[in-house]
Parts: structure tokens; sequence; C-alpha cells
């Protein structure tokens, strides 16, 4: 089938490219589904309105946005010309390159939407990431200072050498430090997200509240079958990009006169056959970067499952040792108190403790990045109606200037 524009049933405003001068003839995307703006329903009503904002707002987003709305415009008013409509019975090969590439520039804007949506999700996967660690790292300090005030009554009892309040000092100090650091990484990682969403930082941080916690993302990407994810044949499911590609293909062929019969004889040819005719080689070599695309798309959709599958089971061990390790560090503290055990034990079993829930943590972040990575590597976060910009402006006060 010739890719089309015409999906789900709507009509975009830029005008279609005849169905004959598809020449690659690959299969169109399929209409997205109503899960393709994943954000909407992931589970996270802050994420779903960042994204929103975000896009709303990207001034690079608007001016394509912008530009497409005009020079489609400009492309139905010169088809309406009567010249032009005589021209096309005798086969205007450059009118149709023109409404290819137009095709070509729509499918890239809708690609940019869902592009730019996954980089504010994974920078605010970051951000409560590190918002989480804080708020683990400030409850555990409290619980290392009371260790050491323990150690402390010990020393100055007598119970025990100066040992044990150098090293419940040092696990003080050590977190406190991380404490530091991550804070300045923070800041920095909110800053990026408040310029990605058109807010200023005041504003983000009062949304983002005090104490953040990474989202369990529910995409349905991240469910849906293998034999779904990576079709045999065709356009990968909902890949804007490959589906752009074929479009601008399509016209560089229009304009170097290769025509369908050029395109039967690539397909039809092996190895050098081709290269006797420099139309079918020209064909030939558009199909090869096609389908070199394609073959790259699926190889990122299986690896972006296979990454998934392994943290999966990854955050499972982890999670199942964080219990023991909580379980032991309280029995250790018990212990400690109780002059059952030296310093060290407890050192240890709490050091292994934060470590492991942080651990946990980051594997719980990096799922959930997984999952919009995925999506991505599928091709959603736009829909039909994203190749049919209408008039764009940032806000009532200010002003779009574009290049």
């Amino acid at each position: 089938m010739a890719l089309a524009l015409v999906m789900g049933g709507m009509q975009p405003t830029i005008a279609a490219t005849p169905a004959a001068a598809t020449l690659l003839q690959t299969p169109a995307p399929p209409p997205p589904p109503e899960t393709a703006l994943w954000w909407h329903s992931a589970g996270d009503a802050v994420l779903d309105q960042l994204i929103e904002r975000g896009l709303a707002t990207d001034k690079p987003l608007a001016c394509e946005a912008q530009a497409l709305h005009r020079d489609g415009g400009k492309a139905r008013t010169r088809d309406k010309r009567l010249d032009r409509r005589i021209a096309r019975l005798f086969g205007a090969a450059g009118a149709e390159a023109d409404s290819a590439d137009l095709q070509a520039r729509a499918y890239d804007y809708a690609d940019h939407r869902a592009r730019l949506a996954a980089r504010i999700a994974a920078t605010y996967l970051d951000v409560r990431r590190l918002q989480e660690i804080a708020t683990l790292r400030r409850k555990m300090q409290a619980q290392f200072k009371d260790n050491a005030e323990i150690a402390r009554f010990r020393r100055e009892a007598g119970l025990v050498d100066g040992l044990d309040v150098g090293l419940a000092g040092s696990l003080v100090a050590i977190n406190g430090s991380s404490l530091d650091a991550d804070r300045q990484t923070f800041e920095d990682k909110a800053r990026e997200l408040a310029d990605l969403t058109g807010m200023d930082e005041t504003t983000l941080l009062a949304s983002l509240g005090e104490e953040g916690k990474v989202p369990d993302l529910t995409i349905a990407a991240a469910a849906m079958p293998a034999d779904k994810a990576t079709p045999p044949t065709g356009i990968a499911l909902y890949r804007a990009d490959l589906a752009a590609l074929e479009r601008r293909l399509t016209a560089g062929l229009l304009r170097d006169g290769v025509g369908p019969q050029d395109i039967a004889s690539a397909l039809s040819a092996s190895g050098d056959e081709a290269g006797t005719d420099d139309k079918a080689t020209l064909a030939a070599r558009s199909l090869g970067r096609l389908h070199a695309a394609e073959n790259d798309a699926r190889a990122q959709i299986a690896r972006e499952r296979d990454a998934m599958v392994a943290t999966a089971a990854r955050l499972a061990t982890l999670d199942r040792k964080a219990r023991d390790s909580r379980a032991t560090a309280a029995s250790a503290r018990i212990a400690y108190r109780n002059g059952m055990v030296p310093f060290s034990a407890l050192y240890a079993a709490e050091a292994a403790g934060s470590g492991l829930a942080e651990a946990g943590i980051g594997a719980r972040a990096t799922l959930a990045s997984g999952a919009v990575r995925l999506a991505r590597a599928l091709g959603l976060g736009w829909v039909t109606g994203d190749l049919q910009p209408g008039p764009v402006g940032i806000s009532t006060t200010e002003v779009l200037v574009c290049e």
C-alpha cells in the first residue's frame, strides 16, 4: 500500500501526494492508538501537566508548526490553480516532490513533539530519583547521628574505645557529604526541567513538592507483546521518523525522474544487476536506506525490551535483599545498644542497607525510563492531529518570532 496521510478517518490539511507518486510502496504507519500520548495515562498527574506545558510553550516547535501551517496553505492555493491541475495530467513530478517533502516535514514535526515529551519525562524521572534518594539520606542521617550519640555515651562510660565514635562520625560525615552533592545535582536537574517546560524554578519546585518519589509509570508500550512490538515487515509501528524518511526519499526519486517501473526493477534485481540502470540504482539505494532504518528501529525496540526485562529482574533481587538488610540493620542496632556486637557490625549493616535502598531507587528509575524509551522506540507520543498544526502562539503576552 502507498503511504498516505489519511489515517483514522481524518483528512490532514496538508495535501496528500497521489498514491502513484509514493514510489517506495511501504506500508503506512497505522493510526496511533488512544494511548499513543502515553503520558495522559501513565499514572503521574505532575508528569502529564509538565509534558503538556512543555509542548505548548516550546518555541522551536511553535515555529515549526507555524511554518507547516503557512506552507500547507500555500500548497493548497497553488493546487487550486488551473495550470497546476492541467500540469498534473501530464505528470508534474516537481509538484508531487514538493508535496512529499511537505508531508515529510509534517511527520518530522510529529516526531519532534514525541521526542520533546520523552526528554521532559527523562529529566522529570531524574529529578524524582534525586528527591527520593535525598529523602532516604536525610532519614538515614538522623539514624546515623543517633548511633553516634550512643557511641559517645558508651565511650564516656568506658564501655568502648574511641574507635566506635570515629566510625559513627565517619558514617555521618559521608552521608552528609552525599546530601550536599545531591542538592547541587538536584538544583541543576530542576533548572533543566524548568527550561524544558517553560516554568520558573519556584513554580516548578512548588509543583514537585518537598519529598518526591520515582513513579511506577503505567505505559501501554511496556506491556505490549513482543510480536506486536517488532513487526516483521513495513515501517515499525507508529514511527513518524520512518514515515518522514520514506516521504523524503520519495521526493528525491521524483526529482531524479525515477518512476514506479524503476522501483520494480530495483526490487527484482539483486546485487550488481541494479547497477546496469542509473534510475534503478537510485531506487535501490533509497530502498536500502529505508530498510536499514526500519531494521535499526526493530533492533532498538528489541534492545529496550531486553533492558527492561533485565532491570525488572535486578529490581526484584534488590527489593528482596533490601528487606533482609533492613531487618539485619534493626537487629544490629538493638545488639549494639545492648553491648552484644561491636560498632563495626552496626556500621556494616547500616551502610549495606543504605546502599541497597539507593540501588533500588535507581533501578525503579531505570525501569520507568526504560518504559519511556520503549514508547519512543515504538513511535508513540504523537497523534494524527499533529500532522495538521494550526496557527500557533506561545502566549497572549508574547510575540512568536521565528527565523
